[in-house]
């Protein structure tokens, strides 16, 4: 945009067809005329000849790489670039030969291996050495509703080529004697995976009636396994273990009771299918399901037998994004002198846990070792119900209830909070012929053995710790109960 000004308004010269132009515009239109002139035109073109010329005679000479030079005959670009004329690929700037030859020497003597032949030219095979890194190295903590609150800290080590694995675990407390440690090591490079361990484990148990009769015991375990883990397919293998363990008891508030052992000889088999695709926690698609065999003949006078079978099925279908229905199945049954305990009721990692009776599944040296809890079952108290065989169900339907969530009076956020309602049926019993799923009360029909709950739930992440918040409620088909509030720390199944 141009301003005029007048000095003078009488002197306005009404017949003037243009405005004369101001200093900077007429210095603007002779820069333009410098550029568009005949003469210019006629230099540009020659030049362009020229050029054209050179290139015409570069390829009449099969030279690739031309060197191009203008009018007055100089290297228009510089004496060290040229032009690649290859049809491969054309018009790529490159450097000159002498320059691509000085390169390629330099390069070929910076990443020349020597020593690597033999005086017959062929090559020096070495043999592999084994050097380990480590792979991770980290500390962690869980809570147990039986045991407390409990550290970890885990060492893995592996080859460059992940033949060879070994991994070391540790909790160190006061000495040797209270502390939890494991070494393993395995065998990678086959098909069949070998792997062979030794641990030691100390956990410490109020059993009694109540707090004031009750006697502080101290359980250790040491031992080890070999184990071998056999591939069928991408999503199915065969697993097989034999563990050997010892076993001991000790009162420490009463020394003068006798120490109890046991030790004892596991061997195990296990057929293994799992396509899951997982989520943040846990698999969102998919199937996974485990088939397990295992038992241990009597040692000793003091031994125990007994032979078990264990089932678990679980499924998953993703409805939508972030929307799963979960389906488990899991039943298992003990038999021989001395069957497996399973006890039924609560939840995994239950922080505000309830124990019907008081009474811990925990009394003899060996259900320490062999019972096994059969969870979850919302809404009833730990070892609500105890017996040699055990059946399961569970169904979970997992959708998002929250993305964020921003507390106004607290600095605290939080995201991707996950809502459950859910269903879950089981019981367990000991004789066949004494299991009684329903019965009649007052002419009405209600659940005898069979244990039935419902409820809601949600799922949030807080100080890094997965956290399950559920609400259950039993029901016997005739009535619901009371709500339980339920706390936990861990992962859905």
């Amino acid at each position: 945009m141009t301003f005029f000004y007048l000095e003078n308004p009488f002197e306005i010269d009404i017949n003037m067809k243009e405005l004369p132009p101001t200093g900077f515009v007429q210095k603007l239109l002779d820069e333009k005329n410098k550029y568009t002139g005949t003469d210019s035109l006629k230099q540009f073109a020659d030049s362009m000849k020229v050029i054209a010329d050179s290139l015409l005679e570069t390829v009449n000479n099969s030279d690739s790489n031309a060197v191009i030079k203008d009018s007055t005959g100089n290297p228009l670009y510089g004496s060290e670039v040229s032009l690649d004329l290859n049809p491969e690929k054309p018009d790529t700037l490159k450097k000159s030969p002498s320059q691509r030859l000085k390169l390629k020497e330099k390069n070929k003597s910076k990443f020349q291996i020597t020593d690597n032949t033999n005086p017959d030219g062929s090559y020096k095979i070495n043999n592999y050495k084994i050097k380990f890194s480590p792979d991770l190295i980290y500390s962690n903590a869980n809570y147990s509703s039986f045991y407390g609150v409990q550290g970890i800290a885990q060492m893995a080590f592996s080859d460059v080529l992940g033949n060879h694995r070994i991994y070391v675990a540790t909790s160190l407390v006061l000495d040797l004697k209270n502390s939890d440690y494991a070494f393993a090591y395995y065998y990678l490079p086959k098909r069949i995976d070998w792997g062979i361990s030794a641990y030691h484990s100390a956990r410490f148990l109020l059993i009694g009636r109540n707090l004031s009769t009750s006697q502080l015991y101290r359980y250790r375990t040491f031992g080890g396994d070999i184990s071998a883990s056999y591939p069928l397919s991408k999503f199915k293998r065969i697993e097989g273990a034999l563990s050997y363990n010892h076993l001991s008891k000790e009162n420490l508030d009463d020394p003068t009771e006798p120490t109890q052992r046991l030790d004892f000889v596991m061997p195990a088999v296990s057929y293994v299918f799992d396509n899951t695709l997982w989520g943040y926690t846990a698999p969102i698609k998919g199937t996974r399901y485990k088939l397990s065999l295992l038992g241990t003949p009597k040692i000793g006078s003091n031994g125990v037998s007994f032979f078990s079978a264990i089932g678990d099925y679980r499924t998953y279908f993703e409805l939508a994004d972030d929307y799963n229905f979960v389906l488990r199945l899991n039943a298992g049954a003990s038999f021989g002198k001395n069957p497996q305990r399973f006890y039924i009721g609560g939840t995994e990692s239950w922080i505000n846990y309830e124990i019907q009776d008081d009474i811990l599944p925990i009394e003899e040296i060996q259900d320490f070792a062999f019972s096994t809890p059969v969870m979850p079952l919302r809404g009833y108290n730990y070892n609500y119900r105890s017996g040699s065989k055990f059946a399961l169900m569970n169904a979970e339907f997992r959708f998002p209830l929250f993305r964020y969530l921003i507390l106004g009076l607290l600095p605290l956020g939080f995201q991707n909070i996950q809502g459950v309602l859910f269903a879950d049926a089981g019981t367990v019993w000991t004789n066949n012929k004494t299991l009684q799923f329903f019965h009649k009360n007052n002419g009405s029909v209600q659940t005898k053995d069979l244990l039935l709950s419902a409820g809601i739930g949600t799922r949030l992440f807080f100080l890094y710790f997965p956290m399950k918040l559920d609400i259950a409620w039993t029901y016997d088909l005739q009535n619901w109960s009371m709500p339980k509030y339920m706390i936990s720390i861990g992962a859905d199944f």
